[in-house]
């Protein structure tokens, strides 16, 4: 909308949304800017592990890497609800420091297929496979990542990735 400056992120009643900092950067501040009703629940620097690529073909991999955001959270308490969230980052060079990554991969069932844990490592990698080492089915996939960082803070990060060989 033409008033955001920033990144647009809500839309009706209230909503929420992330601004991403670029690679080699972390989010050192943030702003969530609101108009008419709505009001700001939640304004908070997050970390999430995003696969990179998501879709797994049958010569490659994905990598799963951390990615600095800025969340805002939106609500409305009035009927003026409209194009109403903005959000802003501040980001700088920087590099997010993990003391462990806990990545687990479920199929469209809802059961647990792999796990794998990696301690003081910047990325986690998955090939496609179950835990046994058998090729999955191609398919639609939901990731539960669980990343600790050094200092102590802990985020979860749950998505998709996909497998087409």
């Amino acid at each position: 909308p033409p008033y955001c400056s920033g990144h647009p992120i809500s839309w009706g009643w209230g909503d929420d949304g992330e601004v991403y900092c670029p690679e080699g950067q972390i989010a050192i501040s943030g702003f969530c800017g609101k108009k008419n009703d709505d009001y700001v629940k939640r304004s908070e620097e997050r970390v999430k592990l995003l696969p990179y690529p998501s879709m797994i073909t049958s010569s490659s991999f994905t990598t799963f890497k951390p990615k600095s955001v800025w969340y805002c959270q939106f609500g409305c308490s009035g009927l003026f609800c409209g194009p109403d969230g903005c959000g802003w980052a501040c980001c700088a060079p920087g590099e997010i420091k993990l003391r462990k990554i806990e990545l687990k991969i479920f199929d469209f069932l809802g059961r647990l297929v792999f796990e794998k844990v990696a301690f003081d490592q910047s990325e986690i990698t998955w090939d496609g496979k179950d835990n046994r080492g058998q090729n999955l089915a191609n398919g639609t996939y939901i990731y539960e990542a669980k990343i600790t960082l050094t200092d102590g803070r802990s985020f979860i990060t749950q998505d998709k990735v996909f497998i087409k060989r």
